[in-house]
């Protein structure tokens, strides 16, 4: 439901929508984890169209920056409250 531009199928599942949402708010990765598991079962077992590929994103963020959380839809959303501590030591230059 919230992936309005995106879905164009118009599929629709409240049991899927909410383990989206419970997923996308998890801070424990292994917890958020299982419950994207559970919503993408749920999604397959529909069958609402047929996937042909599926992106993989991956983010690395280094340990000096803080209160960092990473929208999976609009990364930069948050970038604005990331804060940078000092750095762990000195790089020669």
């Amino acid at each position: 439901a919230g992936w309005a531009a995106l879905n164009y199928g118009h599929y629709r599942n409240s049991a899927f929508d909410s383990l989206v949402q419970i997923a996308s708010l998890e801070e424990s990765a292994g917890k958020a984890k299982g419950v994207w598991r559970e919503a993408m079962d749920t999604l397959n077992a529909d069958v609402p169209a047929i996937f042909l590929y599926s992106l993989a994103n991956v983010a690395a963020v280094s340990r000096r920056l803080s209160d960092v959380k990473i929208d999976p839809y609009s990364w930069a959303s948050g970038l604005r409250n990331w804060k940078v501590g000092p750095s762990g030591g000195k790089t020669g230059r």
